[in-house]
């Protein structure tokens, strides 16, 4: 090991910098074998302080939530049949009123319709759902609670020992940051990343298999969309999101501690006539949280639109391919369209994860 980090410092000294980020991308080295040159490696992707932050931040969440591990697995459970239960519904209530309009064209093809299996489907579907968005938010509630409480706990053990000497150091506003805001989105990590994670990737997988039944071309076709989606959607989010994050959680500590150090000296700032000071720092404190909330909800909307770029884009191409095989009796229409409303329930439920990713950032400064 400490060969390969004289051979990358040669590298450096040699101003090979690209070959030696090549070598560091394909055979990285731990930081403690004396290898010189931190700028070379703080641009390696293995130890950007991006990367080993949100690596940190996910293990340390991840050491709490293995404590639960039967009710996280409810909770996936739950969400899982949630998920498919919304999306079986709603592209079975397209069909049946695809199938239901094709079979009205003639008197013979009305009367061997058959309407009461679907509509006891959609009935029964309908029940699921409600169920499973009750036991979804019981769970889940719980789930958060207890890691909430796992997380304070733990928090008073690392606080309690320190010395009186110590604490001091610290401003009470930032202890408050810490103890409130900076937990309160920690704790949010499962519901608003993780979980819209693992629904996201099951529906990917699950549609297109149950697409391939009907026409394996178009089932290619949509899983090709939703892998793309699925990926692009979410480095966008990461990409912009991830700085926004950060700066909104630093935002929003700063103007605790402003406001709280402005109570605790409210005495002297109206002995010393200094009230408009104080004033003009809250509102700059407040005006610089605002601007970084509406840059994430303009990032939102971003994401969203591009969500709904691509489902509209998805479905024309499902229209286009899908009318040749109706007309090649590949498919009947009531089943194309019965894959074109799978297609809007699925990237309805694979857009939650790119927004969840927008949080991925406040996660992170929290821990």
């Amino acid at each position: 090991m400490k060969s390969l980090g004289s051979v990358y410092n040669w590298l450096f000294c040699c101003k090979k910098r690209s070959l030696a980020k090549i070598c560091l991308f394909f055979h990285p080295i731990p930081q403690s074998i004396g290898f010189k040159n931190k700028q070379i490696l703080s641009q390696s992707p293995f130890f950007s302080r991006r990367t080993t932050k949100c690596k940190q931040t996910l293990f340390f969440f991840i050491k709490f939530i293995l404590r639960y591990r039967l009710r996280l697995l409810y909770s996936v459970l739950m969400g899982v049949i949630l998920a498919a239960s919304s999306v079986a519904l709603f592209s079975l209530s397209g069909w049946f009123i695809s199938a239901s309009a094709f079979a009205g064209l003639s008197a013979v093809s009305a009367l061997r319709f058959d309407y009461f299996l679907p509509a006891a489907n959609i009935r029964l579907l309908a029940l699921i759902r409600i169920l499973s968005r009750h036991g979804e938010r019981v769970i889940n509630h719980d789930f958060t609670f207890r890691i909430l409480t796992t997380l304070r706990v733990w928090f008073y053990q690392q606080l309690i020992p320190l010395s009186p000497g110590r604490l001091m150091t610290s401003q009470s506003g930032e202890l408050l940051n810490q103890m409130v805001s900076d937990i309160n989105t920690l704790d949010q990590l499962y519901l608003n990343v993780m979980n819209p994670f693992l629904i996201a990737l099951l529906i990917m997988i699950g549609i297109p298999i149950f697409i391939a039944y009907f026409n394996v071309s178009l089932a290619w076709y949509a899983a090709s969309a939703m892998l793309i989606a699925y990926l692009v959607l979410p480095w966008i989010s990461i990409r912009y999101g991830f700085p926004a994050g950060k700066n909104h959680q630093s935002t929003m500590s700063q103007l605790r501690l402003t406001i709280v150090d402005a109570l605790q000296n409210s005495a002297d700032l109206y002995l010393f006539f200094s009230t408009k000071k104080r004033n003009a720092w809250i509102t700059s404190a407040h005006n610089a949280c605002l601007q970084v909330e509406a840059r994430l909800a303009t990032l939102k909307g971003w994401v969203m639109a591009l969500s709904q770029l691509f489902s509209g884009i998805t479905v024309f191409g499902i229209i286009y391919f899908g009318t040749t095989f109706v007309q090649t009796h590949a498919i009947t229409g009531a089943q194309l369209a019965m894959i074109v409303f799978l297609i809007i329930a699925a990237f309805e439920k694979i857009a939650l994860f790119p927004l969840s990713c927008l949080s991925l950032g406040k996660s992170t400064s929290a821990a």
